[in-house]
């Protein structure tokens, strides 16, 4: 067994949010909409080395990797902007840029990652006070590609 402490740099997408809910809304929303995040944390690499010997003789190294992460994430994504999600603050329905962020929790193996996010996020238009999610929690299946 050998360990390796690093930093962690990924990109990540959330591949569904699932939101509590909030004022007149169903009691729980389930997202899949675009998203982008650059994540940033501390990740224990553990990689254990076996060696198996063939009908011939020789031995062929086999190499298992696997990674714990825990870090923050920052990125951009859409969302449904129309009366639901207002609260009936706007008649107009539209797909809105959000700036999320948050804390994840990831598994690697090899360059792969999945995990949970925590996240919330911020409307970045002039409808963001009367979105009933601004700055609400979320939780997230995350799946990314370890960059370093």
């Amino acid at each position: 067994h050998f360990i390796k402490p690093s930093l962690d740099i990924d990109v990540l997408t959330i591949l569904f949010k699932v939101r509590p809910g909030a004022k007149n809304l169903l009691p729980m929303q389930l997202n899949t909409n675009f998203n982008g995040n650059i994540y940033v944390g501390h990740r224990t690499d553990i990689y254990k080395v076996h060696f198996t010997k063939n009908p011939l003789g020789t031995f062929k190294r086999q190499i298992n990797h696997f990674g714990f992460s825990g870090g923050f994430f920052l990125g951009i994504g859409s969302t449904a902007v129309n009366p639901s999600t207002t609260g009936n603050g706007i008649t107009t329905e539209y797909d809105g840029l959000v700036l999320q962020k948050g804390l994840a929790g990831i598994i690697a193996i090899n360059k792969l990652t999945i995990g949970v996010g925590l996240g919330f996020d911020n409307l970045l238009d002039r409808n963001n006070k009367s979105w009933l999610y601004e700055n609400k929690p979320w939780v997230g299946l995350v799946l990314g590609l370890n960059l370093n």
